[in-house]
This record gives structure tokens, sequence and C-alpha cells, in this order.
């Protein structure tokens, strides 16, 4: 559906998520599975037995410039809770999963939404470091394994640069209201180097 001669906005439902995008079709079909093989990839973390049930609403957006007109400049990504539930806002690129900044934060707003289901009380350098630990995960093309645990180069680079913070100031992290790129890898940052782990990922979508 187009509004005001803009582009056309269409939505495709897979197993787990309702995805609204401006995204060509072909490209949100392929969008809809990818997010399905992303979301059985991050359950991993918490075990094979781990599957929340219900569905996500998603938008994905066509770039990161309509992500930050949309947010007014404010967001790259983020995670809300609407009246049909769960909704993930992230911007596409062209593909999902194309190994870029765009796949890790697709990755690091997906895992936000999936960690909510186990810990229901998060604080703020906790829910951002388990997101930043997380959006390094990898699903190997050629085997369809996914690879959780590599190292947030980015993270450690910043702390590496700027040192680690007291765990006062750690404390009131939850009492700011918004936080630079910048600011939050030296938050969030993880305090050594995690192993590397794999496992099969091969999931099905409808």
């Amino acid at each position: 559906m187009s509004q005001g001669g803009g582009r056309v906005w269409s939505e495709v439902r897979s197993e787990h998520f309702r995805l609204h995008t401006d995204l060509s079709p072909d490209v949100a079909a392929k969008s809809a599975v990818e997010l399905e093989k992303l979301r059985r990839a991050l359950l991993l973390a918490w075990g094979t037995d781990f599957n929340p049930e219900g569905s996500v609403d998603v938008i994905l957006l066509r770039n990161t410039s309509e992500m930050a007109e949309f947010t007014q400049g404010r967001y790259v990504g983020f995670v809300s809770t609407t009246e049909r539930g769960p909704l993930l806002v992230m911007s596409g690129e062209g593909y999902v999963l194309d190994n870029g900044p765009e796949q890790r934060l697709q990755t690091h707003e997906l895992a936000h939404q999936l960690s909510q289901h186990v810990l229901l009380r998060q604080p703020r350098w906790l829910a951002e470091g388990l997101a930043q630990y997380l959006e390094t995960t990898h699903i190997k093309p050629s085997t369809g394994e996914a690879v959780l645990g590599r190292v947030n180069t980015n993270s450690r680079d910043y702390v590496t640069r700027r040192g680690w913070l007291d765990l006062d100031e750690l404390w009131e992290w939850d009492q700011k209201d918004s936080l630079s790129e910048a600011e939050g890898q030296r938050w969030t940052a993880p305090r050594s180097t995690p192993t590397a782990a794999s496992s099969s990922c091969a999931p099905q979508a409808s």
C-alpha cells in the first residue's frame, strides 16, 4: 500500500513475525525467512528447548536514512510494546542477513525482545550488555551453523581506549534518558573475551 505517493508498503507473515516494510515484495519475503533463522540462532543462548510463543510485529525500514527520519535521529533501532504485543523497529539496507552493520543492529534489537522472555526485569547495563554480546551471532551460510560468543570488537576497542566504569557509574545509567553509541559501548562492553560456541541452526519458516 502506498501512502501519499511514496514507496509501497507491504506485509509479510511468518511463524513468529508480522513484517511491515517498504522494501520490495521479494526482499520482504526473504527478510521474514532470514529473521526466523536469526531468531532460532539467538534462542540457542538459552538452550535448545527455549522457544517462546507468540508473534512479533516488525517495522523494517529501507535504510538508516529512513530510520533517522522515523525517529528524528534519536535511534538506530528499538524495541517497544503496543496493544498488539512486542514491536521491533529496524532498518534493512536490502537484506536482513548480509553480515554487515545493519545485520548487527537487527540482531541487537531481536536479542532485546527475546531476552525479555527470560529476564523480566533488566537494569539497562544488563539489557544492553546482553544485546551487544548477542549481536555478534553469525550463521554460517555453508553449514547453517549458528556461532554465538564472538568478540564485539567495537565495544572492546572503545573500552581499551577509555577504560571501565566503576560500579557507581554503572548503576547511574538507569537514571539517564539516552546515550550516544560511544557511551553505550563503554557502559556495556563485555568484561572478558567469550569463547565461540556453535550449534546447528536449521529453522523452518512458514
